[in-house]
């Protein structure tokens, strides 16, 4: 990375624009106390300069100034694509949350159906804003309540109490597999197959599937591998038939342009 000119306001500028999502994702908190802390290890882990703690401290608080513009902007219902969800759509579906467990360092999931939606008020980001609270009913029992937060094509809970992003997973209707040609997986026994599991490479689950095993315990359930991430997986290519049908095209071909020689051949004689 190219040392920052801690001289040139400007130039510092252009280059927090592509920090600023990635400190989005890893700080996971929507809470802006002691922001500057976590804004200066989030710098250390990226420039490689020795500075002063005044250039820090300048660093720092430009950073600051600069993110909170980012900051509202994706908190707000401003965003295209980011923002807290309102409204009972999500009412009846399947969630899988992660829980961090502090004790042991590892990270847990539950599994629970958002049973109902209410609206609340937070106050504790930049402005008043009213998303929607949804209550839901874990399978061991537990009631919780959470605001949900979408970010792209991610979903978070907060907590209504600790405003920080956790992970979660909106598990939607599966969709059958009515694919000839196609596996259904292992798990659902529903929907085709369309993930890869990285490394080991054995495709056998739709993606909510596989996204679910790899926040569980993340094993392959062929080879019970550790799944270091999973991929999409397309088809494509032509079918066996589409095939058949070419080549049986070109024998009639063939065979009508050897009785065409044969017949040339027998005039000429």
């Amino acid at each position: 990375m190219e040392p920052f000119n801690v001289s040139r306001p400007t130039e510092m500028a252009r280059s927090f624009n592509s920090f600023f999502p990635a400190f989005f994702r890893v700080d996971r908190s929507l809470n802006l106390y002691r922001v500057e802390i976590r804004i200066k290890k989030f710098l250390q882990s990226l420039i490689d300069q020795d500075l002063t703690p005044d250039q820090w401290k300048s660093l720092v608080r430009r950073f600051k100034s600069q993110y909170k513009k980012y900051f509202q902007h994706k908190t707000t219902f401003n965003a295209t694509d980011d923002g807290w969800l309102v409204g009972d759509e999500f009412v009846g579906q399947r969630v899988t949350c992660l829980f961090n467990d502090r004790v042991t360092q590892s990270t847990k999931s539950y599994g629970g159906i958002i049973s109902s939606q209410d609206n609340t008020i937070l106050h504790s980001i930049f402005k008043k804003i009213q998303p929607s609270t949804y209550t839901i009913i874990f399978d061991d029992g537990e009631i919780s309540t959470y605001n949900i937060f979408r970010g792209g094509k991610e979903y978070y809970r907060v907590g209504t109490r600790i405003l920080s992003l956790s992970d979660l997973y909106v598990e939607r209707e599966p969709e059958p597999c009515n694919d000839p040609h196609q596996k259904e997986c292992i798990v659902c026994m529903v929907q085709c197959v369309n993930s890869l599991c990285v490394p080991c490479g054995h495709a056998c689950m739709c993606m909510g599937c596989a996204n679910r095993i790899f926040a569980a315990d993340a094993k392959c359930p062929i080879c019970r591998q550790h799944i270091q991430r999973v991929q999409n997986m397309y088809y494509s290519g032509k079918e066996n038939n589409e095939m058949i049908d070419g080549l049986k095209s070109e024998i009639v071909k063939l065979k009508s342009d050897i009785d065409k020689l044969t017949t040339e051949t027998n005039t000429v004689s």
